[in-house]
């Protein structure tokens, strides 16, 4: 079991911020954390995965208080979470993502949930997912993101209050209880997050998610980069069934099973079958993107987060390789 959650009114907050050739979105992240209006010791520890574009240029100028760069030779954001968490002796962490930007209370925030949820066991905490695309195909994705049906019914993508879930959106951590169940699992390249949480369930610990802690979301810009992020997400949940023999939730096994229906229809020859399953699933994206402007590359989106995701969540359990794909991108 974890032990109990106990933090002073404001306890000492290191933000660890995995990142790897991110360029392009650093600057607006690392403006966001610098406008930070946390009243405690506040320490931002950015673990680089060593980037060749022009981020460590970014980063440089930059004017965050408390900023230390630390090398993460393991590249993957797993091995970077691990050497912040090793550098810091903070008493809350708080995991960031390059592909955000944060409301200049998030820190704050983060900490208040943890310490009004420690007499109900909460350990971790995270915000809701709030999407923002700059392209038309970005903002579709940013559409899907939202839509139940698209994306899924998890808290971390639709709670309007506070509630218990399987895991949150980025994560904020009682240092304790990180030592307790040793933090991230480095063997994993994405889907670290989930499995962490599902860890600390396990050990008696309650996840939050909480739309007070407010950040918004850079989502993919281009199909090719949704079908990869989404690839990645569904290899790490089959990766989780095979080792642990269990999943956080059921969510992963809808794509899945679209995914294993389709590829058993075509081995076997059965042309009807997979017809009839293509115009079923055709006729239920119809359905979930009817109410959003742009239907036609929301439907897009919505069925390139589904059959990577499925995809990836075959080759994942099926796979004797315990990593689930390379790289510190989100």
């Amino acid at each position: 079991m974890l032990p109990a959650a106990t933090l002073p009114e404001r306890p000492s907050v290191a933000v660890l911020l995995p990142v790897l050739d991110e360029e392009a979105h650093i600057g607006a992240c690392l403006a966001s954390i610098a406008a930070q209006d946390y009243p405690g010791p506040l320490e931002v520890l950015l673990l680089d995965g060593g980037s060749t574009d022009g981020t460590l240029g970014a980063i440089g100028r930059a004017r965050v208080p408390g900023l230390r760069v630390l090398s993460n030779p393991g590249q993957i954001q797993a091995a970077g979470l691990q050497v912040g968490l090793a550098a810091t002796a903070a008493e809350v962490i708080v995991r960031m993502d390059a592909h955000a930007v944060y409301a200049p209370d998030y820190v704050r925030a983060c900490v208040a949930a943890l310490r009004n949820g420690a007499g109900r066991g909460v350990h971790g905490v995270g915000g809701v997912l709030r999407a923002q695309g700059t392209t038309p195909f970005g903002r579709a994705v940013a559409t899907a993101m939202a839509l139940p049906g698209a994306i899924g019914p998890g808290a971390f993508h639709h709670a309007d209050q506070p509630v218990e879930a399987d895991t949150a959106y980025l994560g904020a951590y009682t240092r304790e209880a990180l030592d307790a169940v040793g933090g991230w699992d480095e063997t994993l390249a994405v889907g670290e997050d989930a499995e962490l949480n599902w860890r600390l369930r396990r050990h008696g610990g309650c996840i939050l998610v909480d739309p007070a802690i407010r950040s918004t979301y850079r989502p993919r810009e281009t199909a090719r980069g949704l079908r990869r992020q989404f690839f990645r997400y569904g290899k790490a949940k089959g990766i989780l069934a095979r080792r642990h023999g269990a999943l956080p939730s059921w969510r992963p096994l809808a794509p899945a099973a679209l995914v294993a229906g389709l590829t058993l229809g075509i081995a076997a020859r059965r042309w009807r079958a997979v017809v009839c399953l293509g115009a079923a699933y055709g006729g239920f994206v119809t359905c979930v993107v009817a109410k959003t402007d742009d239907r036609v590359r929301v439907a897009r989106a919505t069925a390139v987060m589904h059959l990577a995701h499925g995809t990836g969540f075959w080759v994942g359990l099926l796979s004797r390789s315990a990593r689930a794909g390379a790289g510190a991108r989100r």
